[in-house]
């Protein structure tokens, strides 16, 4: 399902422009500031925009899996296992997309990226699972199975995530960026 097609109503708080933006239609996320990374740094880093929960509602929808508490707290609780700081990008996916910076570097050169704006980090997890290797996820999201029933479908895949965490974590505190 492309992210376009999402309803403006899944879009709350910082995700207000973008989902008007998406549901006219448009593909333009909205614009960011960004803070410059230390003189040794690759240059800005994007900033992450919205929360966990407005990621793992804007992914339900791209996935054309039900947006209940159940799948929201589920997608929470596998960002809250990979902690991570990769802006845009909570479930540190390493889909390369137009305008992503490396967050860090994997075994065998892939990076987990970070994504210049919440819809593309969006659709860059969105192409990760649909990319074949990741059909028990999809299937249990799409099932709306709760939290223990994903992170064994996580486990089953290539992924690498370890335990889960809280479906109710707030998100990582990182430093400045």
């Amino acid at each position: 399902m492309a992210i376009a097609a999402i309803s403006a109503s899944l879009f709350v708080g910082a995700f207000a422009p973008l989902g008007a933006a998406l549901a006219a239609g448009g593909a333009a996320a909205p614009t960011i500031a960004t803070t410059p990374l230390p003189a040794d740094g690759p240059g800005p880093a994007p900033v992450p925009e919205g929360t966990v929960t407005d990621f793992a509602t804007l992914l339900l929808g791209a996935l054309g899996a039900p947006v209940s508490a159940t799948n929201v707290g589920a997608i929470v609780a596998w960002a809250a296992g990979e902690g991570s700081c990769a802006a845009n990008n909570p479930l540190d996916t390493t889909e390369p997309e137009p305008g992503a910076t490396p967050f860090n570097t994997l075994s065998g050169g892939t990076h987990v990226w970070n994504y210049p704006s919440a819809a593309i980090g969006v659709e860059a997890t969105a192409a990760t699972l649909g990319n074949g290797l990741y059909g028990p996820i999809l299937a249990a999201l799409r099932a709306d199975a709760g939290v223990a029933a994903v992170e064994r479908a996580v486990r089953s895949t290539p992924w690498g995530t370890g335990a889960f965490g809280s479906p109710n974590w707030p998100g990582p505190t990182c430093g400045p960026r």
